[in-house]
């Protein structure tokens, strides 16, 4: 497994590709452990409306079943594929715009699994707010190819108390219930807090609480037992493990350590397995290329 120091070029070519996005490199070099082995191929994705994959979360009622969705532009649905890449279900988000979707999260509130879809890329920084969509995850009784309309939707509005960021991590604690965002274009990204409970009516405040050592932050998950952590960007995955009772903020102040990550087409999307004995990745469509599903096992 190479060096991030490996990356610089690959990094500084994405870097110019991105509007008013930084032109420094992160100051610290990672080595990938070998917690987890190097990525598996579980299967292409057999679903073709999935074309620009930009989020990832395990489903708590489909046994194997992964959630995700579209890039911006897209249509306002969420896909469930198999663990091997079958075509589920698909479900739409009515009266809802896909202006910028850039994740998908799932945590329990009152003891229902709720998805929430992170409308929070901001490319050019002039959105006055963002919005977190949340609802029931569905309950899916066939094996292939489900649809559905969620109606029930709650909206958590948000801004950030330093100004609009563009931003594609979006990450909820399950002991607290606290949503955590991570910002992309920053020399050093910057994670935000959004203390539980927040409002369904008025704009939240993002508080912003310290800044990681790298960039271009594309996608995150904390586990079902809110113990581990996984921020990815396009040429690394980090993570963090919580020690004893720290708070997740504390957590995330410490270093992260670099894990295995083969590069991707344009990886954005990663998600814990329900299990936690590894994680999966998922990529954009590039041309007409099959998607890969891939998973790395916990050694």
């Amino acid at each position: 497994m190479r060096f991030f120091q490996s990356f610089t070029f690959f990094l500084t070519a994405l870097l110019s590709c991105h509007h008013n996005s930084p032109q420094q490199q992160p100051s610290q070099d990672f080595v990938p452990q070998a917690i987890f082995s190097d990525r598996i191929s579980q299967g292409i994705v057999q679903n073709n409306d999935i074309t620009e994959a930009s989020g990832l979360v395990a489903s708590r009622n489909y046994v194997g079943g992964l959630w995700t969705h579209n890039d911006s532009g897209g249509e306002s649905a969420v896909f469930l594929v198999g663990a091997k890449g079958e075509n589920i279900a698909k479900f739409t988000l009515e009266g809802v715009a896909n202006i910028d979707w850039e994740e998908i999260d799932i945590c329990p509130f009152q003891s229902i699994p709720y998805i929430y879809v992170a409308d929070i890329g901001d490319n050019s920084k002039t959105r006055s707010h963002c919005t977190i969509y949340r609802f029931a995850e569905p309950k899916i009784t066939g094996t292939t190819h489900a649809t559905g309309t969620i109606k029930q939707i709650d909206k958590i509005r948000f801004q950030y108390n330093d100004g609009s960021r563009d931003a594609e991590t979006v990450m909820i604690d399950p002991s607290t219930q606290d949503i955590y965002v991570v910002s992309k274009r920053e020399e050093k990204n910057r994670l935000y807090i959004i203390k539980y409970p927040y409002s369904l009516t008025d704009i939240n405040i993002a508080q912003y609480v310290t800044s990681f050592p790298f960039i271009l932050s594309t996608a995150g998950d904390i586990s079902p037992s809110g113990n581990e952590v996984l921020i990815k960007n396009y040429a690394n995955i980090f993570y963090w493990k919580r020690q004893n009772n720290e708070s997740l903020v504390e957590t995330l102040k410490r270093n992260p350590t670099a894990l295995p990550y083969t590069l991707e087409p344009q990886g954005e999307a990663i998600a814990w397995k329900l299990d936690e004995t590894g994680y999966y990745t998922l990529s954009e469509k590039q041309d007409d290329k099959p998607v890969n599903l891939y998973f790395y096992r916990r050694n």
